[in-house]
């Protein structure tokens, strides 16, 4: 994922996980 230039997606689907 470090390849990966989706800040957004990834910070909004972790943020997602974790409150989950």
């Amino acid at each position: 994922m470090a390849g990966k230039v989706s800040t957004k997606a990834d910070v909004y689907c972790y943020g997602i996980l974790l409150l989950e």
